[in-house]
């Protein structure tokens, strides 16, 4: 689905709009030109090539994808890994910290131990390890081609949830993740060594602030390609006045 000249959404499941597996997160294509291409988020590995389809339908020769870059360490983000290593030969990029998670695919880490015994994945279902080439770092610029993409790493929903601040020609576009979702909401994971923490979102909603932002593409449910700040506004008061009943504060979803 084209949302604009330079991104596309290629997948997203039931907590999306439903293009492809039912647990698949959104996963953003870039086009920067030039044959540059990149990933937002990989789904979650269960018919990766449904993604590859739908880029091709777009007119894309997948092997272009120079990176996959992973939001975080979540089996429906990070599932699909393998599959674009092994298919196209491109590089994984996620935050330091999170790097082993990938590495590992340690079931009990990556919450998937609770995400079946709740009857979100079938009890066979695995994540393949993938080696991660790149290791990202706080504030780390990236270019795509002709555009610019610099991370922002930011605890609350995990321990080092990367956000991605795309300049494009004429929109600046944060590719969220779960760490903010439509309305503000805020996305924390209720399992042992989560890493997901009220606090962190309190320590590090500074850093969205002034990102002026026109389209907000989470990872899941709504999007809006105009007036994004508002939803990462909404997040940032929620944190600020999370002691109080009221507007400001964020409701939590489990993703």
């Amino acid at each position: 689905m084209k949302l604009t000249d330079e991104v596309y959404i290629v997948a997203a499941g039931d907590h999306g709009i439903r293009l492809t597996h039912q647990s698949d997160c959104a996963v953003f294509l870039i086009d920067g030109g030039n044959n540059h291409l990149a990933l937002i988020d990989s789904g979650v590995g269960a018919d990766t090539n449904a993604i590859i389809r739908n880029i091709e339908g777009h007119g894309f020769d997948p092997k272009n994808i120079e990176t996959v870059f992973l939001t975080h360490a979540h089996s429906d983000h990070i599932g699909g890994a393998a599959d674009f290593k092994k298919l196209i030969n491109c590089n994984i990029a996620i935050s330091d910290e999170e790097a082993p998670f990938v590495e590992n695919a340690d079931e009990a880490i990556l919450g998937l131990t609770v995400a079946k015994a709740a009857g979100y994945y079938q009890k066979d279902f695995v994540i393949r390890p993938c080696k991660v080439d790149i290791r990202i770092k706080d504030d780390e610029v990236f270019k795509i081609g002709d555009l610019s993409m610099r991370a922002i790493i930011a605890s609350g929903h995990t321990r080092a949830h990367v956000c991605y601040l795309l300049q494009g020609k004429s929109k600046r576009y944060l590719f969220a993740g779960d760490h903010i979702t439509y309305g503000g909401l805020i996305s924390l994971q209720n399992y042992e060594n989560s890493g997901s923490t009220i606090e962190g979102y309190r320590n590090s909603a500074h850093k969205f602030e002034g990102l002026k932002v026109d389209a907000f593409l989470p990872s899941h449910m709504l999007f809006t390609l105009e007036r994004g700040q508002t939803e990462v506004d909404n997040m940032i008061k929620a944190c600020k006045h999370l002691m109080f009943a009221g507007r400001y504060y964020a409701p939590m979803n489990i993703f």
